[in-house]
């Protein structure tokens, strides 16, 4: 049994307990409460979770069911108009994982089921409660199952999944969607040169199907020495409030397009030091634009470059203290509102 306490500024004070009862079962119970930054932005977190875990040779099982609830204000979070605001939210959350060899050499199977739910209470202005208020909820369920094999100097891994979310909002209205994906991952060793490749595909019915992939490798020049770089492609579909959101102070856009991104990097790695040289687009971005009336409006920007270097060293252990990473990030962004 591990019993735990926490103490700060802001009033902050919480506790918890974590128990382990024997075959493989498991609790915790965890609280927080502080005032925030203002004395209506009291926050209140309570948390409880339990599992089971079963083990055998190479084969486990893991049951893990969590909820929790938060009951917090924010000053000017969501809108400087309207800067008192409340939210209360609770969620409910269970995850079913198992993984299994098949056969002696066989590659592993591993599958997992997530089902969630999630509630939200909304206030834009504490003020007006019942001027501007949003309840929804949403329940969702994903399913996964992906093949593993690293018996070799060559690693792979070819998986699929499928999920469903459901809402139901006084805002956004009763919303579904239907997400299915299949991907693989292949890596291995040539002398000192290490490569990587990675493919997948998302569909939905709003968006059709979206392939996306990466290419990595590294090359050992030397003891202590090594040359790294990697390109991929990713996107994203606007959220149920980017489409269909509307307050007074934040509106959504329903003819919003996904967002596709490109990123490139290069680095060295030196001992202790590693350099990295990253460049990112994304074209066209999903952003929130503010208008002239002091209303936030969500629209497709155009196109944000972001250009970088980022530098870390780990130093050197110092008692108990291991792996402290020291490290330095330069970016520059541009927003293009009219790419060509």
């Amino acid at each position: 049994t591990t019993v735990w306490a926490r103490f700060g500024d802001l009033d902050l004070g919480g506790g918890g307990v974590a128990a382990w009862f024997g075959r493989g079962l498991w609790g915790a119970v965890e609280r927080e409460v502080h005032t925030g930054f203002r004395d209506y932005s009291v926050a209140v977190v309570n948390q409880l979770a339990g599992g089971w875990s079963w083990r055998r040779d190479a084969t486990s099982v893991d049951v893990v069911v969590a909820g929790g609830s938060r009951d917090f204000g924010a000053h000017a979070f969501y809108s400087a108009r309207f800067p008192d605001e409340r939210e209360s939210t609770d969620g409910r959350l269970v995850t079913v994982r198992a993984t299994a060899p098949l056969g002696l050499d066989g590659p592993r199977l591993d599958t997992s089921l997530r089902l969630g739910s999630h509630r939200d209470d909304f206030i834009l202005d504490r003020a007006r409660p019942d001027w501007f208020r949003n309840r929804h909820r949403t329940d969702g369920a994903l399913v996964s199952a992906v093949l593993r094999s690293d018996a070799s100097s060559w690693r792979w891994a070819a998986g699929v999944e499928g999920a469903r979310e459901k809402l139901e909002s006084t805002n956004l209205g009763d919303r579904h969607l239907v997400r299915t994906a299949a991907f693989g991952e292949l890596a291995g060793d040539l002398g000192p040169v290490t490569l990587s490749l990675q493919a997948r595909a998302d569909h939905q019915d709003d968006w059709g199907t979206e392939p996306t992939w990466g290419v990595g490798g590294s090359w050992r020049v030397a003891d202590g020495w090594r040359l790294r770089a990697h390109v991929g492609t990713s996107f994203r579909v606007p959220s149920f409030t980017d489409l269909y959101y509307t307050s007074p102070s934040t509106v959504g856009n329903p003819d919003l397009e996904p967002e596709a991104g490109r990123t490139a990097e290069l680095g060295v790695d030196i001992g202790s030091l590693a350099l990295t040289v990253f460049d990112r687009e994304a074209d066209p971005i999903i952003d929130y634009l503010l208008g002239d009336d002091g209303v936030w409006r969500a629209t497709n920007a155009g196109r944000v470059t972001t250009r970088g270097v980022e530098a870390a060293v780990v130093l050197p252990t110092l008692g108990r203290l291991r792996w402290q990473r020291l490290g330095a990030v330069w970016l520059d962004s541009a927003l293009d509102v009219d790419p060509v």
